[in-house]
Formats: structure tokens, C-alpha cells, sequence
């Protein structure tokens, strides 16, 4: 595989599960073990009730596109080659105030809607990291 050039995330205790998931082609999320709502990012109580800890579960990885935007801007240069690019932020089926965001794939930017389904695309970017980016579909 080729060397990877672009900014990669920090996996921590509370975020292992997922990367491990993605590398698995698996969309996991943390779920509250009290009020049953999903976390995003995962950490150690509950958004919402505030309970600590949680469990993991897989989702399906049907979401819906709440919003996106297009990134004219060089922020880093290793991304130069990519601009422009969509940045999209998806709502999952389980729980639609759960929100993921990723990079758009297998689509321009003219073509999205809002309100439009969306699905996961898992991308090998080193040996260890699986980013997970989004298609219509």
C-alpha cells in the first residue's frame, strides 16, 4: 500500500471500537445502555441522560444527508489535488440525531439532495486506518 500523505484520525480508548469496526467494513456506534440513544464521538456517558459508560453495537449504515458543504480552500496541501471537494454530514436510520461526517464519493456535489439516502464507503488508507466516506445510495 501506498504511503499515505493525508492527516489521519487518533484512535483513543473510546474511539478503538470504531476504527476496528470500519477496518471490518462495519459501521459501530456506542449506545447508551440507559435511554438507548447513539453517541457520536464516543466517549464515556451519554449525550443525552448523561449516564456513564455504554455498549457497542452495529448499525446499518443507511443514513440520510442533513447537509453539506464544498471545500474551495487548500486548508492542508496534501489535499491540493482534491479541490474541490464535498464534505458531507449524514444522520444514521437507528437514530437521526446520531451524525457522521465524511468526504462524498462516487458523486459530484451538483448531485446531492438533501433529505437524500446515503451509504458508507470504507477506504483502506494504510495497513491500520479504514476511513469511512459517503455515497448516494
Amino acid at each position: 500500500m501506498a504511503e499515505y500523505a493525508k492527516p489521519l484520525p487518533v484512535t483513543d480508548a473510546d474511539s478503538r471500537r470504531f476504527w476496528e469496526g470500519a477496518k471490518q467494513r462495519k459501521l459501530m456506534m456506542m449506545r447508551c445502555e440507559s435511554c438507548g440513544r447513539l453517541r457520536w464521538p464516543p466517549r464515556d456517558f451519554c449525550n443525552w441522560c448523561h449516564t456513564p459508560g455504554g455498549g457497542w453495537i452495529e448499525v446499518s449504515g443507511r443514513t440520510t444527508l442533513v447537509s453539506w458543504t464544498v471545500q474551495h480552500h487548500l486548508l492542508h496541501p496534501a489535499f491540493s489535488s482534491d479541490i474541490p471537494y464535498a464534505i458531507v454530514l449524514v444522520a444514521l436510520e437507528e437514530d437521526a440525531d446520531c451524525r457522521l461526517i465524511g468526504n462524498l464519493r462516487d458523486a459530484k456535489p451538483e448531485e446531492l439532495e438533501m433529505g437524500m439516502p446515503m451509504a458508507p464507503v470504507y477506504e483502506d488508507v494504510t495497513d491500520e486506518v479504514t476511513l469511512i466516506h459517503w455515497k448516494p445510495g
